[in-house]
């Protein structure tokens, strides 16, 4: 099977072309995992998605497909995925709170991956955060440390590669969404960042309060 109905969908033009179902991204994103789909087929239909905006179906069932080519994993209690790259973000402090929440009890299991910035990788250590080389290894740091952190690459090298397009497209796609919601072990809760920029010389500007 090709990804060429899917992409059909998405780009047959103005009044015809519609978002996938969750049902139709699942089956999509499990083509691409699989290593089935054509190069050329992907890059259509992730910027034919980007063009047009994800939706929350869509991401579902991507998430979905994700998830069901994972390796089993030990159930956390918080999932944290880290995904910035380091010039949205500055200095990895969250790290730091991960490990406080993994010293009040709960267990915590990041992953992720942030680019050319090495920032994150490199103060997982400082921090007392084990890296982890083996998802087999993950139940024993969750036990004894409380928290581990899971890369991408090691975690599901074929979402990575996916990931990776961005290289060779040039531009962010859905998969940057599908890493930070497809909670690979399972937890109850997440946790979900954002970001604010201030620009030099601009202030907030005030609502009326006018009748």
């Amino acid at each position: 099977m090709s990804l060429a109905p899917y992409v059909r969908i998405l780009g047959r033009g103005p009044g015809r072309s519609r978002s996938l179902t969750q049902e139709e991204a699942q089956e999509a994103m499990a083509l691409m995992l699989r290593g089935g789909a054509a190069p050329e087929a992907i890059g259509a239909l992730l910027m034919l998605m980007r063009m047009k905006g994800e939706t929350p179906e869509e991401i579902a069932g991507f998430a979905r497909a994700a998830g069901a080519t994972l390796p089993p994993l030990p159930r956390p209690d918080l999932d944290w995925p880290s995904y910035a790259a380091g010039r949205t973000r500055g200095l990895p402090w969250f790290l730091l709170s991960a490990r406080l929440v993994a010293r009040a009890g709960h267990r915590v299991l990041m992953h992720g991956y942030n680019g050319a910035d090495g920032a994150v990788r490199q103060a997982l250590g400082p921090a007392g955060i084990p890296l982890i080389a083996d998802p087999a290894e993950c139940a024993q740091s969750l036990t004894t440390q409380g928290v581990a952190y899971l890369p991408l690459e090691t975690l599901s090298p074929r979402l990575f590669a996916l990931l990776r397009l961005r290289d060779v497209l040039g531009l962010r796609s859905c998969v940057n969404t599908v890493c930070r919601m497809f909670n690979p072990g399972g937890a109850a809760a997440s946790v979900q960042g954002c970001f604010t920029r201030l620009i030099a010389g601009c202030r907030p500007r005030r609502r009326s309060t006018s009748a």
